[in-house]
């Protein structure tokens, strides 16, 4: 598989010099990825799956839902599922982020929708690979399961939590401090907070 960078650019040349390869990533854009355009900003599988599609005509079916998306868009539960179906990349992200965060859950229909917000956002900002890289370092029992290496469920978040600092400092850590300078008063040892937090 090529770098990301020279998908990237291959995605960015077709969009300048076809109209059919422009819309067609638009239509992609917004039934798969939650209308993200930026290529910089998806996953390399991703941007491959769709070079993929595209090169082999499959993008036919992405612009029929395309048009149905435009008539009536999807709820968020099927926002989850469509993306399941598009991209293994996607399908294989939402079964870390339900192991890891939401207790091993991966029916889109028994989450709140801002849950299933959080994880299109994760997903669409690259975060969701913290989230990945956060459970493995933790030893992949994720915190929504309550088991993982200590005895507490408070030492189990508090493990998971420095796993994920460590294991990603640009997008888990980040997302953490942001969490605790607006609703922790600032303090980021996870030690420092309940289980509830």
């Amino acid at each position: 598989m090529a770098g990301k960078e020279a998908l990237v650019t291959q995605i960015k040349e077709l969009q300048r010099t076809d109209p059919n390869a422009k819309q067609a990533w638009t239509d992609f854009s917004d039934t798969q990825l939650n209308g993200a355009r930026d290529p910089n900003r998806q996953d390399e599988g991703v941007l491959a799956n769709f070079l993929t599609l595209y090169s082999t005509g499959g993008i036919g079916s992405i612009q029929q839902q395309a048009a149905a998306y435009r008539a009536s868009p999807p709820s968020l539960m099927d926002k989850i599922k469509i993306l399941q179906k598009s991209d293994p990349v996607a399908k294989q992200a939402w079964g870390d982020y339900c192991d890891a965060m939401l207790g091993g859950i991966k029916d889109p229909s028994r989450h709140d929708p801002n849950t299933i917000n959080q994880f299109l956002q994760l997903y669409q900002t690259g975060g969701i690979t913290a989230v990945q890289q956060a459970a493995k370092a933790w030893g992949g029992g994720g915190m929504g399961k309550g088991v993982g290496k200590g005895g507490s469920s408070q030492t189990d978040l508090c493990s998971f939590i420095k796993a994920g600092q460590k294991a990603s400092p640009d997008h888990f850590r980040t997302a953490w401090v942001t969490y605790c300078t607006v609703y922790g008063g600032g303090r980021c040892d996870p030690g420092r907070h309940d289980e509830s937090f």
